[in-house]
Parts: structure tokens; C-alpha cells; sequence
């Protein structure tokens, strides 16, 4: 019986891979602010390597699930059903065994079904568009083939694309806080990161270890950092993000705070109150969502709603690591 192979979707290694892509940043440059209530233009997509962030394509010929040797290849893709709740594609799936790697492995060719389904609005170098999010791969065996099965369908699993949030909102009371495209992270290149989505920053300011970068048309400046030069080269390109200070009204929390609102509101929403006991960065506001801190035994705030003059002047949003 022939040795069975194994079979690793990657699609979801993909995140740091597609941001760091240069050519997004070009595509993104000047790009204005999204309007979280406007339908997205255009026709549906499917993401390539099921990531919006790589763009995406209407009836693809060919499609990867990840772009990567261990991947899922489909080729010869012939669609029907675009741009309903689900279209399908019957073609072929050209499976690497990976033996003794995925470079020199061998191909095996079956007939396949890809259902791609649940359409979506993402961020992505394109701006805001509807991208199908969900997967599924069906291969259709012969008899004596490499898994060592029993011919017919087999399914080569269900998965979901990489499609982030496409409106400037700040998720509060999850496991990490957001804001925008992005989830704080403790990766490297938080600056070139940010500068593929929103364009070149209008400002750097650079200091030994650390960097604010600044996009006035948004109110969005950020601080990211290189903590003491553990992480080498450029700060404001390789450094980890900080926090982010968000002084426009285009941004909300899933519970609509923001600047401008009344302090009230902001009150109202909050899970616990700026004091000395509690840093903030700020003198007065409001804690509106709170998570694990990698140096602190308990949680600390994750949004901060900064209040100056019975409104909120500005929302802060922290990462998970050592301020």
C-alpha cells in the first residue's frame, strides 16, 4: 500500500507573509478612510492564497490555498454560480506527496471540487471588497491512488480565509485588542505593516529604540519599538507595536465610543475608571476593554477613552506586551 501523505493547509501562515508584501503600499498610498455603512464596490472575489491581503480574483483558472509547498494547487478551474451565496469550481488538484520534501516531491493529479461560499467585506490593497471566505476541497480518487483509500470523494477539509475587519473600529473585550485591519501582535515590522494598509505615514519621529509614526488624515499615530535594540535594523520599519492614539471621529469601539462622544456615554460603556492605581496614560478617562499584559499578573487596559471637556478626545489602544 502506498505510503500515506499528509496534507497541511498554511493559509493562515500567510498574515505576516502578505503584509510585508512592498507592493501594497503603493497600491494604498492616499487611500482615504473607509465608510463603515457603504456597500463594498465591485464583484466578489476570491482571495489568492486565501488572504485578502494578497487581493483576489473573479473566476480564477488556477487558485492555491496558501501559496506555500505544502499548500493545496488547483488547476483547470472551471466556475459556475459566481457571485451568489456560493460558487463552484470543478478542475483538477495536482497533490506533492512532499517525499523527502515538498521541493522534490512527487504530483499526483485528481479531478476536484472547490465550493468557495459565505461572501464577506475585507480590508484589502484593493480597499473594501466582498471576498468569498469560506472553503471547501473535494478530490475525487481512482483506484490505487497515493493515500491508499478506496476510490471516491475525499475531502481535502473546509477553512476559512484570512479577511480582516474592513471598518475603523476598536474591538474591546476580546483576547486581544484591534483596530482596524489589525490585531496587536508580537511580531516584528509593525511600521511597514501599518504602511501597507494605510499608506507612508506623513511623520516619523525616531528615537534610539523606538518610533511614532503619524497619519494626521486618519488621526491614527502610533508607537512602535524595538525594546532596547532586541529587535535589530530600522525601528520605524522592523519595530513591534506599542500603542496606538486614534483622534478621529471616523474611529468607534463595537460599542460606538470614540472621539467626540460625550464623556457619558464613554462612562457608560466602561469597565473601570483611569486612576493612579491604574495606568492609562492619560490623567482622565475611562477603561473600555482590558486584557493579559505579558509583564503583569493581572489585566491591565487594553482601550482607553481619554476625556478632556465633558467628550472623548482621543481612544488608546495597547498592546498585550511590556509598555
Amino acid at each position: 500500500m502506498p505510503r500515506r501523505a499528509s496534507f497541511v493547509v498554511r493559509a493562515r501562515q500567510l498574515m505576516f507573509i502578505a503584509v510585508l508584501a512592498s507592493a501594497f503600499a503603493l497600491l494604498l498610498a492616499g487611500s482615504s478612510p473607509v465608510d463603515a455603512n457603504a456597500a463594498a464596490p465591485g464583484p466578489v472575489l476570491i482571495p489568492d492564497c486565501s488572504n485578502a491581503y494578497y487581493g483576489g480574483k473573479v473566476t480564477p483558472p488556477d487558485w492555491s490555498t496558501g501559496c506555500l509547498g505544502g499548500s493545496v494547487n488547483l488547476y483547470e478551474l472551471s466556475w459556475s454560480g459566481w457571485g451568489g451565496p456560493a460558487a463552484v469550481a470543478n478542475g483538477i488538484v495536482r497533490h506533492n506527496d512532499c517525499e523527502p520534501s515538498c521541493a522534490d516531491g512527487s504530483i499526483y493529479p485528481y479531478p476536484v471540487q472547490l465550493q468557495a461560499s459565505n461572501p464577506r467585506e475585507c480590508a484589502s490593497p484593493l480597499g473594501r471588497r466582498s471576498y468569498y471566505s469560506r472553503f471547501a476541497i473535494t478530490a475525487y480518487l481512482p483506484e490505487d491512488n497515493v493515500f491508499g483509500e478506496p476510490a471516491g470523494p475525499k475531502a481535502f477539509g473546509t477553512f476559512d480565509a484570512i479577511c480582516p475587519d474592513p471598518g475603523y473600529r476598536v474591538a474591546t473585550g476580546g483576547k486581544v485588542a484591534a483596530f482596524g485591519a489589525f490585531e496587536e501582535t508580537s511580531g516584528e515590522g509593525a511600521g511597514d505593516r501599518l504602511s501597507s494598509v494605510f499608506g507612508p505615514p506623513s511623520s516619523k519621529r525616531r528615537s534610539r529604540y523606538a518610533c511614532t509614526l503619524r497619519w494626521p488624515h486618519l488621526g491614527m499615530a502610533v508607537r512602535v519599538q524595538t525594546y532596547g535594540g532586541l529587535i535589530k535594523g530600522d525601528p520605524c520599519a522592523n519595530g513591534t507595536l506599542n500603542y496606538a492614539s486614534l483622534s478621529s471621529s471616523r474611529w468607534r469601539t463595537m460599542r460606538d465610543i470614540g472621539p467626540g462622544v460625550r464623556a457619558s456615554k464613554a462612562r457608560k460603556a466602561r469597565v473601570g475608571r483611569c486612576s493612579r492605581r491604574t495606568y492609562c496614560g492619560v490623567k482622565r478617562g475611562f477603561i473600555l476593554g482590558k486584557h493579559q499584559n505579558d509583564c503583569a499578573s493581572q489585566k491591565v487596559p487594553s482601550v482607553v477613552a481619554e476625556i478632556r471637556g465633558g467628550r472623548v478626545r482621543r481612544l488608546l489602544v495597547y498592546t498585550h506586551g511590556c509598555e
